[in-house]
């Protein structure tokens, strides 16, 4: 068994890895993060190895790497963005800059889907949109904010608007809190929708499209076709951890 640990900006989710993937757990990444999880994780059957992917802190890293030292005498095996890997090709001058979960996303994307182009949307903290070819070569990628960040951007920098929570379903808005919550799920999808278009002209119309993230449930309604998969880094993390890599 091995355990599979994808830690994000506000998020951190894990799962057993044998022959599949566990139900993928979800926890929020605050000050207490390991002394809550510390006793789950120490009931579980010994593992032979745990693969984590990480965009935050080298700290956070350090923990994770005493604790599991400590618990069951491993090290802690980290996956990182490479110039080639499971069949999927980097486009980056200097692959290792690309974060982990995105790289992990496109191997995942790149596996379930081998014989079409695939767009990875993952909305979280932050935006990605990334697309590998049926060869496995990355198209290209962008990251932009995700909702939390524009709302907040506009709460913290705007002097007239403030924090309270509006409604995004319906252009008549009834006060400022809905035209910011409007505007910024229209500028979400808007965007997401830009890049899908752009890579489909790049390869044909044939190019799926695969949602991931805490925010998927925004987009999907908006986007035809396209396929919710949750965990989708932690099942590119299973292909890195069984092949070794």
């Amino acid at each position: 068994m091995k355990l599979l640990i994808d830690i994000g900006n506000h998020r951190l989710k894990w799962a057993t890895y044998e022959t599949k993937l566990s139900l993928t757990n979800t926890e929020v990444m605050d000050a207490t993060w390991l002394a809550r999880l510390a006793p789950r994780w120490s009931s579980l059957p010994l593992p032979d190895a745990v693969w984590v992917s990480c965009v935050v802190s080298e700290d956070v890293l350090h923990q994770l790497g005493q604790w599991v030292a400590r618990t069951w005498s491993l090290p802690v095996d980290t996956a990182g963005a490479v110039d080639q890997q499971l069949g999927v090709k980097n486009r980056y001058t200097r692959p290792e800059e690309m974060g982990s979960d995105r790289w992990l996303a496109m191997i995942a994307a790149h596996y379930i889907s081998p014989d079409h182009a695939v767009c990875i949307v993952d909305a979280g903290t932050a935006v990605t949109v990334d697309a590998v070819d049926r060869e496995g070569n990355m198209l290209g990628g962008a990251i932009f904010p995700g909702l939390h960040l524009l709302r907040n951007s506009l709460t913290t920098h705007t002097a007239e608007i403030h924090k309270h929570q509006g409604q995004d379903n319906t252009l008549a808005v009834t006060g400022t809190a809905d035209a910011v919550a409007v505007g910024t799920r229209l500028g979400l999808i808007g965007a997401v929708k830009e890049m899908i278009q752009h890579y489909r002209a790049m390869e044909d119309d044939d190019m799926q499209v695969i949602i991931t993230g805490g925010d998927a449930e925004v987009l999907l309604p908006e986007l035809e076709g396209a396929e919710h998969i949750p965990g989708l880094v932690l099942q590119g993390l299973a292909r890195v951890a069984e092949a070794g890599a």
